[in-house]
């Protein structure tokens, strides 16, 4: 993302926020909240965008389905602040005084401090996000972006692991959460787009797999080739 770019995305979500103050005093805090992580997430993403570039991705689908969530404000302020507890837990206490209403998303959606990662835990992890109409939302967000950058990132392996998450862990919370909380039409868009990314990556890891045979049998061909002009 080119330095243009990501002045044009943080002008268009603080603006659409900016018209949102008109209507209620408490996105103020949003625009706040904003300034704040930004000057936090300064370094950069393994992609090479602005690290900040992420939270203003996942703000600019959310406020595509401002009307459909149940709470638009919580959702903006979760994005903003997920990644802040978990990277730079340094900030917490800062984060608790100045967004005490927001910082328990914050903690709700960082992944636990385990080096025993079973599926226990992170069925655990998962359910405890499915009984959450904001951590909900905002963990297929996180996850929708994040797809759409790591093609060219990440590796084969990594990226077939991070579509298994998705069929593993993601689709049974997506179907607690669309129960349990009346914003069924922002769970319906939100699982088609992370299909749609699983899908792609599935495709392109396909691709590479096929790549790789084809490959393995020219170099093959090649070495037979050679050693019958040798015999």
């Amino acid at each position: 993302m080119e330095k243009t770019e990501y002045t044009k995305l943080r002008t268009k979500v603080l603006g659409i926020i900016e018209g949102l103050t008109l209507f209620e005093s408490a996105y103020f805090d949003v625009r706040r909240a904003i300034i704040y992580a930004e000057q936090i997430h300064s370094n950069q993403r393994r992609d090479g965008n602005p690290e900040f570039s992420h939270q203003l991705e996942m703000l600019s689908l959310a406020l595509s389905l401002h009307n459909s969530l149940l709470n638009p404000y919580a959702v903006y302020m979760a994005i903003i602040i997920h990644d802040t507890i978990e990277d730079y837990p340094e900030y917490q206490q800062e984060l608790s005084r100045m967004f005490p209403d927001t910082v328990k998303y914050g903690r709700t959606l960082s992944k636990f401090i385990d080096n025993d990662s079973d599926d226990k835990t992170y069925y655990e992890y998962f359910n405890q996000i499915s009984e959450c109409e904001v951590c909900s939302v905002v963990k297929m967000i996180d996850r929708i972006h994040n797809l759409s950058t790591a093609v060219g990132v990440f590796s084969a392996e990594k990226l077939a692991e991070y579509c298994d998450e998705v069929e593993k862990y993601f689709v049974d919370m997506v179907h607690t959460a669309k129960n349990k909380f009346n914003q069924r039409e922002v769970y319906e868009v939100l699982k088609f787009m992370l299909q749609t990314e699983v899908r792609t990556i599935r495709n392109f890891l396909k691709m590479i797999a096929a790549k790789e045979i084809e490959d393995n049998m020219r170099i093959r061909s090649e070495d037979l080739i050679s050693k019958l002009k040798g015999a």
